[in-house]
């Protein structure tokens, strides 16, 4: 049993990932809905430019707390949010779907679990190092 859920695993894995292609192209389907809260976001947290550029491309997590900010920033400008901090998966799916129909619940199942963390920063860096280390 535990053989065929890991093959299961395997083979959404793979599907996932062939649906998806590469982190980069990935990221950069989504780089039209960005400008407005990425210059935002850069102005209210004084991240270091080139860790904010490093999140785009190649999608590269900063761990300093700027960084974090600047993460959570975008979280919140994209509706990401509840107003407890938590991460809207409902909301994060209708995004994602946009542009890549059915990444979204293979990404919510794999890294939902890793949202969790001391502060709404920590909650979101772990979410989104996992997605993109599934990606």
């Amino acid at each position: 049993m535990k053989l065929l859920v890991l093959v299961a695993l395997a083979l959404a894995f793979r599907s996932a990932a062939s649906q998806s292609g590469t982190l980069q192209e990935v990221i950069d389907s989504y780089l039209k809905y960005l400008p407005e809260v990425e210059e935002a976001c850069k102005a209210q947290t004084g991240v270091d430019p080139v860790e904010a550029d490093r999140l785009l491309n190649p999608g590269v997590l900063s761990t300093d707390e700027p960084f974090k900010n600047y993460l959570t920033c975008f979280f919140h400008g994209l509706g990401f949010l509840n107003d407890d901090g938590s991460i809207s998966f409902e909301k994060y799916a209708t995004f994602v779907e946009k542009e890549n129909p059915g990444l979204a619940e293979y990404l919510i199942e794999a890294c939902e679990s890793s949202a969790v963390g001391e502060n709404v920063n920590d909650r979101i860096w772990n979410f989104t190092n996992c997605v993109f280390n599934a990606l």
